[in-house]
């Protein structure tokens, strides 16, 4: 979900953290405003649950941009239609 809405959400979680705002005050705060469940944990899980002074990310995962031919969905097994 990266778009707009969803950067406005992780910045806004990003920016309570450094605030000082606890995990259960974020989602309050997100439930209020009628944020769904999944995004809200998709939100905080953004972020490590670990003492710091600011808030740690976790990383991403990343996809590769590399295909192979056995992943790819027009593989040389497909046989060309045939009209009679």
């Amino acid at each position: 979900m990266a778009n707009a809405v969803q950067d406005k959400l992780e910045d806004f979680v990003r920016d309570s953290f450094r605030s000082g705002k606890s995990r259960a005050d974020i989602e309050k705060a997100l439930e209020a405003a009628e944020w769904t469940a999944d995004q809200i944990r998709g939100a905080l899980r953004a972020y490590a649950d670990v003492e710091c002074p600011i808030p740690v990310p976790r990383p991403r995962p990343q996809l590769s941009s590399r295909v192979s031919s056995t992943q790819w969905p027009f593989s040389s097994e497909i046989q060309p239609m045939v009209r009679p």
